[in-house]
């Protein structure tokens, strides 16, 4: 095979560029660490701090339905990364859990703590990936199996 060939050959292999397969497993380790940390909250194993509101929030209940959303987010980057719903949707509530922790740092006390902030650099990590995989998804799809969703 000639080199002109053989560089031909390498870019369309399937095991030429594995950086799709590299962010998925990084942002369903990262979703997978968030939820971890969700739990840990949930069961008060660590601690995020206090409300400011006279309403009391019901961290078990907060900490395991982030658990569970975080799961569900890192088994569809894991089973379906080449969907577009999934992809969608993954960002979508990634979006919203960013957003929603810096819109509701006046009714916390401290505003911003330590796993809090590991969280969102997690679901950070997770939503890089996310549109790094839906940008690049035309690329790779073909070399996975059950092709485009």
């Amino acid at each position: 095979m000639s080199a002109t060939n053989q560089r031909t050959h390498a870019a369309t292999s399937p095991t030429a560029d594995r950086t799709p397969a590299i962010a998925r497993i990084v942002a369903a380790l990262a979703s997978l660490g968030a939820g971890a940390i969700y739990l840990l909250i949930g069961t008060n194993v660590v601690s995020v701090g206090r409300s400011t509101q006279e309403a009391t929030t019901d961290l078990f209940a907060f900490g395991a339905l982030m658990a569970i959303v975080s799961l569900a987010v890192a088994i569809a980057l894991w089973l379906v990364p080449w969907s577009r719903f999934a992809l969608i949707g993954v960002a979508i509530v990634e979006l919203v859990a960013l957003i929603g922790y810096v819109a509701a740092a006046g009714v916390r006390e401290p505003p911003f703590d330590l796993w809090g902030v590991l969280i969102k650099v997690l679901q950070a990590t997770v939503l890089v990936a996310t549109v790094y995989l839906f940008a690049e998804r035309d690329r790779w799809t073909n070399t996975v199996p059950g092709g485009a969703a």
